[in-house]
């Protein structure tokens, strides 16, 4: 099983890399969209603590009060202590757990992997970088976000500082799904390199 953890601020390529991969019948894991799914879904909910109680995972205590905790959050994932992502966390595990043993390639997207356990997981970290113009429109955003957030005395969750973790392959974003093909090709050769 190879795991590929690809990450990097929003509007960078992510979803368009991992779409690449999904051709090559991968294990694409959004865990950005995992965790919004948890809002419109209970049923992904009882999936996830089913699996807990199935692991016995100590952090749960007593399941209902956990259910009822998931149910009327009110906020996105924003701190990877919050008990939504550790909710989460335990749906990621149950798919690589279940793929453990099996010849499968799982890519792990996420603006905040680097912060997380699977960061360390993955066999292959890729960085997907702004290119000049998205950078220059992602300042002028960032200051209008700055701004807002002066005014309602609120603090982003979601900074990461990138360069302070070690990648296998930085990317500048690619605009066509050629070049997206190409970096995902390159990929599974270095992969197949390691595992030679």
């Amino acid at each position: 099983m190879n795991i590929i953890g690809i990450t990097g601020q929003e509007g960078v390529g992510k979803t368009n890399l991992t779409k690449e991969f999904e051709k090559e019948n991968a294990i694409v894991i959004d865990i950005d969209k995992i965790s919004k799914d948890f809002y419109q879904d209970s049923s992904i909910i009882e999936q996830t603590l089913a699996y807990l109680e199935e692991k016995k995972d100590s952090y749960i205590t007593e399941l209902s009060t956990f259910f009822d905790t998931l149910k009327t959050a009110r906020k996105e994932t924003e701190q990877l202590d919050d008990p939504i992502y550790k909710a989460v966390e335990a749906k990621i595990d149950g798919i690589i757990d279940s793929n453990s043993t099996k010849d499968a390639t799982i890519v792990l997207n996420w603006e905040l992997l680097p912060k997380t356990k699977y960061f360390n997981l993955s066999n292959y970290n890729v960085l997907l970088l702004p290119d000049n113009d998205m950078v220059r429109k992602q300042s002028a955003k960032k200051r209008e976000i700055l701004e807002y957030e002066q005014k309602t005395n609120q603090n982003s969750e979601y900074d990461i500082n990138y360069q302070n973790y070690k990648y296998n392959q930085t990317a500048i974003n690619f605009h066509d799904d050629n070049q997206m093909a190409l970096l995902k090709d390159f990929i599974i050769r270095e992969l197949n390199k390691e595992e030679i």
